[in-house]
């Protein structure tokens, strides 16, 4: 028979000691530092791929705005039934958007960017004014898609600055009115329709002139 020994005047071990329970914590602390740029650069790039997405789908709807039109281009000033209002009314929206029923014009990145604006953000793409009229009837464009010389690199819409105080961003014409919101470069959709991210100098006032 096996004889149990006894231990007296002695208390079982612990699991950890206190000491090793802040080394774990530390180095626990550590690698969470280290990981939370990744995690946001990840997270980040799933906006940017979103707001290439929501350019895209404007572009489609452009694209069925223009074949239905017999090749006119949509109005871009401001006036009833454009851009802005696009943006701002959600009503004379309806005159464009119903081109394509997924049409979002929020960039995800930029939502957080502008705070500055009264009411409720409708929308942070700028559209470039150069493509199209300043005109305030749908359908009552004179100027063509054909028209546009070089159709793959002029800038048709894109992530743009915002007035203060303002819901939307209005039209543009100028690569100064880009918005850097995606790791240092915009979302750009180009009158062909594809669209491509772009840095800062990348793109310069030449990209904007239709015609």
């Amino acid at each position: 028979m096996q004889r149990r020994l006894k231990t007296w005047g002695k208390a079982p071990p612990s699991a950890f000691t206190l000491l090793e329970l802040l080394v774990v914590v530390a180095i626990i602390s550590i690698l969470a530092a280290m990981l939370m740029p990744a995690l946001g650069k990840t997270r980040e790039k799933g906006y940017q791929l979103r707001c290439m997405n929501n350019l895209r789908q404007l572009g489609i709807t452009f694209s069925t705005y223009i074949n239905e039109w017999d090749g006119l281009l949509p109005p871009n000033g401001s006036g009833t039934g454009t851009w802005d209002n696009w943006n701002n009314n959600d009503t004379a929206r309806g005159n464009i958007l119903h081109y394509n029923s997924y049409t979002p014009l929020i960039c995800p990145t930029a939502q957080k960017i502008f705070t500055g604006y009264t009411g409720t953000l409708r929308g942070t793409y700028t559209i470039n004014q150069y493509v199209g009229a300043y005109t305030t009837l749908v359908g009552n464009n004179t100027q063509v898609f054909s028209g546009i010389a070089k159709p793959a690199s002029t800038v048709w819409a894109y992530d743009g600055k915002q007035y203060p105080a303002q819901p939307y961003a209005s039209p543009s014409g100028s690569s100064s009115s880009l918005l850097y919101c995606h790791t240092g470069g915009a979302d750009v959709l180009f009158c062909d329709g594809h669209v491509e991210w772009k840095t800062e100098g990348e793109l310069t006032n030449d990209n904007f002139y239709a015609y």
